[in-house]
């Protein structure tokens, strides 16, 4: 009974498991045992057989989602071993596959080729990369953070494109897009990754800090403007528009009170996932020693009809962002 079963569990639970079986009585009694054993498995779990399953497809609605999962998949921008990363890809994976999405937004990722992993890993059906970034490493030692974005939906047209800058104002990275056919139509997705409010010691913090701001709201106003235009340029319409990621930035942080990019969003029409939420409970980043608890990872989207459930899932040591989700209904 337990041989069709493709478990993808931490090391520590796998070595348990194998000291129960190596105790377990022979005869009828152990497989009685056994059967026991996995029942509960299954049943606690949810660790049953994908191989044969078709892709999940969405009938009414999409489940939608966005990660910013940390210098993936070594958790930190210098290399480790083979054996952290694997550990690192599989509960990225398990998480991923609870959410079980149709489209979910990556950042942070060290290439196209982990952001497939983190597919395959997922065992999430017909989930595949179907856009990322290209961009430059920091350095020779420093790999570049990859902006990616994962479906199971039949891709029409995907690819990338930097930040454009303007004078003294040079936003990094840029945002990965992706068409997607959905039975209510076509559907545009960008990922993003804006400019964080890191600062080193000993710079000019107010200086920076109003040049981080202006990345962010330059960044924005491109954003608005690929998303117009790529509805304009396709042959069929595309009337409904995700923008997910990291933003860097809160609407109801006083931080940030004065900062348009995602205000400049909402007066283009999109609607924030967390829209109606209290902000006690839309936190993505917990607080640290230095800093307090903020909403920086949005949805933001428009031409859907409604959109429910949305949902900051519990953080997990392989990020130190929450996981975003929620369900569109065109």
């Amino acid at each position: 009974m337990l041989k069709n079963l493709k478990l993808d569990l931490d090391p520590q639970v796998t070595a348990a498991l194998r000291k129960i079986l190596q105790k377990l009585p022979g005869g009828t009694r152990g497989r009685r045992w056994l059967s026991l054993l996995a029942v509960a498995l299954v049943s606690l779990l949810g660790l049953t057989d994908c191989s044969d399953r078709p892709p999940v497809a969405p009938g009414s609605e999409l489940r939608v989602a966005t990660w910013n999962i940390r210098w993936f998949p070594s958790g930190r921008p210098i290399a480790v071993a083979p054996s952290v990363e694997r550990q690192i890809i599989g509960a990225a994976a398990r998480e991923v596959r609870k959410a079980e999405p149709h489209i979910i937004c990556l950042q942070e990722i060290r290439d196209r080729e982990a952001a497939a992993e983190l597919a395959r890993s997922s065992r999430l059906p017909g989930l595949k990369v179907v856009a990322c970034t290209e961009f430059a490493p920091f350095s020779e030692d420093i790999p570049a953070q990859q902006v990616a974005i994962l479906s199971n939906l039949p891709l029409v047209e995907g690819g990338y494109e930097p930040w454009r800058a303007s004078g003294y104002v040079d936003p990094p990275r840029g945002y990965a897009y992706a068409v997607l056919e959905t039975p209510a139509g076509l559907v545009a997705v960008f990922a993003v990754h804006l400019k964080s409010n890191f600062i080193t010691e000993g710079r000019d913090v107010e200086r920076l800090t109003t040049l981080n701001r202006l990345k962010r709201e330059l960044s924005s106003t491109q954003l608005q403007a690929a998303a117009d235009r790529l509805g304009r340029r396709l042959r069929r319409p595309v009337t409904r528009v995700i923008l997910a990621g990291d933003f860097n930035t809160s609407l109801d942080d006083p931080r940030w009170t004065e900062e348009s990019t995602l205000r400049g969003l909402e007066e283009a029409g999109f609607r924030s996932c967390f829209e109606g939420m209290p902000p006690r409970r839309t936190k993505t980043l917990p607080a640290t020693d230095y800093y307090p608890a903020v909403t920086f990872d949005y949805i933001w989207h428009r031409g859907f009809s409604e959109q429910h459930d949305t949902h900051v899932h519990p953080k997990r040591w392989v990020s130190d962002h929450r996981m975003v989700s929620v369900r569109l209904v065109p």
